[in-house]
C-alpha cells in the first residue's frame, strides 16, 4: 500500500514539473521597457517626438526609415538605388531627431496604412526563437483598434498588435507573433 502511495505521488510530482515546464514558454513575457518608464520618456521628449511625425508627414513617399536607409512606397531604397530620390541633409535631420527621443531610440520609423510606428525593444522568446515581439510608440490621428488597459506583462501567446492611448494620437504599441525561418 506504501509503495503505491509513493507511486502515486511521484507520478504527481512529474505531472506537476512537466507541466510547468511545458507551459514556461505558454506564459513567458516579453523582456520590453515598462509603459510607465515608456510613457514618462515620451512626456519629457514630446516636442521631438512631434517633430518626427511632422516631418514624415511632409515625406509621405517613407515606407521605412532606418538608421542607415531610407526605403520608399515604391521600394526605392535611398541611398543604395537612387541617390537622387532623397537628400542626405533631410536624413540628417531624421537622424538628428530620433538620437533626441530619449532613453529609446526607435530601430527604424515606419508609416502603414497612415499608423506611424517607432519600435524601441524587440525581444524573442528563449523556447522558441519564431516568437517575437517588439514595443515601441505609434502615433495616428483617429482612434486604433486593440486599445488596452496596459501592455506591460503581455506573453508571446498573445498573438496581435495591442496599442495603450498616451495622449492626442499618441499610443504604445505592442506586436507579438511568428517569424518564419528559412
Amino acid at each position: 500500500m506504501n509503495f503505491k502511495k509513493h507511486l502515486i505521488g511521484l507520478g504527481l510530482f512529474l505531472l506537476i514539473i512537466s507541466g510547468g515546464w511545458l507551459s514556461r514558454g505558454y506564459f513567458e513575457q516579453a523582456n520590453h521597457p515598462s509603459d510607465e518608464a515608456m510613457i514618462a520618456n515620451f512626456y519629457e521628449h514630446r516636442a521631438r517626438f512631434q517633430e518626427l511625425i511632422n516631418m514624415l508627414q511632409e515625406d509621405r513617399e517613407i515606407d521605412l526609415l532606418f538608421v542607415n536607409e531610407v526605403i520608399f512606397t515604391d521600394s526605392r531604397v535611398w541611398p543604395r538605388e537612387c541617390d537622387s530620390c532623397f537628400s542626405k541633409m533631410r536624413f540628417d535631420e531624421y537622424q538628428e531627431v530620433t538620437a533626441c527621443l530619449g532613453k529609446w531610440r526607435p530601430y527604424w520609423v515606419s508609416q502603414k496604412n497612415g499608423v506611424m510606428r517607432m519600435p524601441v525593444s524587440a525581444d524573442y522568446s528563449e523556447n522558441n526563437r519564431n516568437n517575437y515581439s517588439d514595443k515601441g510608440y505609434a502615433y495616428f490621428p483617429q482612434e486604433l483598434p486593440g486599445v488596452v488597459d496596459s501592455l506591460n506583462g503581455i506573453g508571446f501567446k498573445t498573438e496581435g498588435i495591442f496599442y495603450k492611448k498616451i495622449g492626442d494620437g499618441w499610443y504604445l504599441y505592442q506586436e507579438t507573433g511568428w517569424t518564419c525561418t528559412g
